[in-house]
């Protein structure tokens, strides 16, 4: 199994509010029953950025998208489907073409195995420069998930942390920097940035962040809870 995560923005004719009504009622179930995507896309969620979040500009994007698939060739092989092109075209009115950040990812890795909270942040990490890859892949399993996980002040901020490492065959491509997704969900918003104050967070936490990640090209964003369409 793989999994696409891709960040999007709206089309600039677009509202928020407007985008997101479609994206969720309307383009997203089209996607879901179209037959190139039956027995291809496995499971699909939306993830809604919290309007609270829109008062950061730093970030452009307006929510992600999350899809499953049992490979790359079924994702592929859906694309080229004559079915899907309706699809296509619908995006290019939806999205903003030049603003979506796509990338494939192994499954999910659990570091806290708890529950899924009403806030959800959502991290693309690309690695620091100097780090290879395999480097960063081992400090972010090991090192930094242990930092966030068995700081007691820090871990009892966040209900569930899941890992997303990029494919190696996904690494071909260079007009993504993220070399992984972090997902962890709060129980409000308030939590996160409560987290982020603490001490802990700017003694242990920030640097073990400075030795992994490039955090100049470092994106994150507060969404809802993921809106299941598949799956």
């Amino acid at each position: 199994m793989i999994k696409l995560i891709c960040f999007v923005t709206r089309h600039p004719e677009l509202g928020i509010d407007e985008f997101h009504e479609r994206w969720s009622t309307d383009h997203a179930p089209r996607v879901a029953a179209n037959p190139a995507t039956s027995g291809r896309l496995l499971r699909y969620e939306l993830n809604r950025r919290k309007a609270r979040d829109y008062k950061r500009t730093e970030t452009p994007y307006d929510g992600v998208a999350m899809q499953w698939y049992s490979s790359w060739n079924d994702f592929v092989v859906m694309l080229s489907d004559p079915a899907y092109a309706p699809l296509m075209e619908d995006e290019q009115t939806l999205f903003d073409a030049n603003g979506l950040m796509v990338l494939f990812t192994e499954p999910e890795r659990v570091v806290i195995d708890g529950p899924k909270g009403p806030t959800k942040l959502v991290c693309g990490f690309p690695r620091r420069p100097g780090t290879t890859i395999d480097e960063f892949r081992e400090h972010w399993r090991t090192g930094h998930a242990a930092v966030n996980r068995d700081t007691p002040s820090i871990a009892r901020h966040i209900l569930r942390y899941e890992q997303n490492e990029r494919l190696d065959r996904d690494d071909e491509r260079t007009d993504c920097p993220f070399d992984g997704v972090t997902v962890q969900w709060f129980a409000s918003a308030g939590e996160f940035f409560t987290m982020a104050t603490e001490p802990a967070y700017e003694t242990v936490v920030a640097p073990d962040e400075a030795k992994l990640l490039d955090r100049d090209r470092l994106v994150w964003l507060l969404t809802e809870r993921e809106q299941v369409i598949l799956g």
